[in-house]
């Protein structure tokens, strides 16, 4: 009788791969090849594909947040690789799994022994108080750029629990991703065309100086405006922003976003972009900020 793995190589290599990612994560091992060499005899795969599977893994749930650290990462909804040829596995991993990681590793740090802060780990209430006196003095800057950092990619107003990675989905027809919906009616109605709202939003996202964020947001007066910020400034900033409102779409023009695929030309990242934007999520978004005016 063949040994499972011959029978059955698809379900091993599955299996072993979500169990020694999640080891190679705890023991910060994901560089070693033996590894790898490791699950391609287990499941009877090369050690090209037996790395692609560990590359490929989604990352692993996050942990509980406890008293002292309130805060926590969410994986992503879809797999490092699920936005290629647009957005490339290794900024994925990198963006996600060590940038954002920091922000919340940083933020919790700074509100360590302050609970009164914490809000049980909605970090978009405590974004709203960035730049008021309800944050002292010697965390304020550590509190606007994490907490920044952590709401940007991950919590809308509205309660969702990601916001820039859910803004981001693989697509049947990426050429061919329009908005959906009443957000579609507002884009079309305040701007006039589809093309004439992404030169207008490509604009602004370009012209953002150094690292930032470029933002459709949703305003008192329940109108659509295009808006950027700088560094981890966010919409919800009501005292550190010329223009707050509520987050309908973001795209995050850090370097770190796209580098590695795009090196220094962010209108070609931009124009990837445009091919997983989530325009569903979006829609979702748009209607909840209605509903909270």
């Amino acid at each position: 009788m063949p040994p499972p793995a011959a029978l059955h190589p698809t379900a091993c290599q599955h299996q072993s791969t979500l169990a020694l990612v999640d080891l190679m994560r705890l023991q910060s091992l994901r560089a070693l090849p033996t590894l790898a060499v490791w699950l391609a005899v287990l499941c009877a795969a090369s050690p090209a594909r037996a790395r692609r599977l560990l590359d490929d893994a989604p990352a692993p749930a996050p942990v509980p947040s406890s008293p002292a650290q309130p805060f926590s990462l969410p994986p992503l909804p879809y797999y490092y690789s699920a936005l290629e040829p647009w957005i490339d596995t290794e900024t994925m991993q990198l963006h996600h799994d060590k940038h954002h990681q920091a922000a919340v590793d940083k933020l919790n740090a700074a509100v360590a022994n302050r609970s009164s802060l914490w809000f049980g780990g909605d970090v978009s209430q405590l974004v709203r108080l960035a730049g008021t006196d309800a944050v002292p003095a010697e965390i304020a800057e550590a509190v606007r750029n994490n907490a920044g950092g952590h709401y940007n990619h991950q919590v809308d107003a509205g309660g969702a629990e990601q916001l820039f990675w859910t803004l981001m989905a693989p697509k049947d027809d990426p050429e061919d991703n329009q908005p959906v919906g009443e957000l579609a009616d507002a884009i079309w109605a305040q701007y006039d065309s589809f093309d004439a709202f992404k030169q207008l939003f490509n604009e602004a996202a370009v012209a953002r100086s150094g690292c930032g964020w470029a933002w459709l947001i949703i305003g008192a007066d329940k109108r659509l405006s295009i808006t950027t910020t700088p560094n981890q400034d966010g919409p919800l900033m009501a005292a550190l922003v010329p223009e707050p409102g509520t987050p309908v779409l973001v795209v995050d023009v850090h370097e770190h976003a796209y580098y590695l695929l795009h090196r220094n030309r962010r209108q070609g990242y931009l124009d990837s972009w445009w091919n997983v934007t989530n325009w569903e999520q979006a829609n979702e978004y748009y209607a909840a900020a209605l509903a909270n005016y």
